[in-house]
């Protein structure tokens, strides 16, 4: 059979398990050039979302498989907010993407202006998050966490 990979979602750690931002990951999202815009991204999004936030009603999408171990007995990581950043051309709209990520529940949180400078464009950078419905004891102690 030949497959190819046309999409990848991933949430990292912003910081370590000890640190105050231990419920805080970073989203990252890649859809190959040639599946723009046919629904990867977004069912991608949506089994992301589903896995790492309790109060998420899944919109369907794609069957997910897990023929390995890996998340067989549930969530390991308890996750409050996820952050995901975007770059654009210096005073592009950046609308579209709130619109795109409102339907998983984020919201713009801001926009860096002149931050970067990729093949003589100047870049400004916009940050989304959303927070889950985990509730987070703000003075205690992280439990241990695989």
């Amino acid at each position: 059979m030949n497959e190819a990979v046309v999409g990848f979602v991933h949430l990292e750690e912003y910081a370590c398990l000890s640190s105050m931002y231990r419920y805080t990951f970073e989203l990252a999202l890649y859809v190959h050039p040639g599946y723009i815009r046919q629904g990867v991204g977004k069912c991608l999004l949506d089994q992301l979302m589903y896995l790492s936030h309790t109060g998420y009603s899944k919109k369907g999408g794609f069957e997910w498989v897990n023929d390995f171990e890996y998340l067989k007995s549930g969530k390991r990581r308890t996750i409050k907010t996820i952050l995901a950043s975007t770059h654009f051309e210096h005073g592009e709209d950046v609308e579209w993407m709130a619109d795109y990520l409102g339907e998983f529940g984020f919201r713009k949180a801001g926009r860096f202006s002149h931050v970067g400078y990729k093949v003589g464009k100047v870049i400004d950078k916009t940050w989304f998050q959303v927070q889950t419905s985990e509730v987070i004891e703000a003075g205690g102690v992280p439990a241990a966490q695989a």
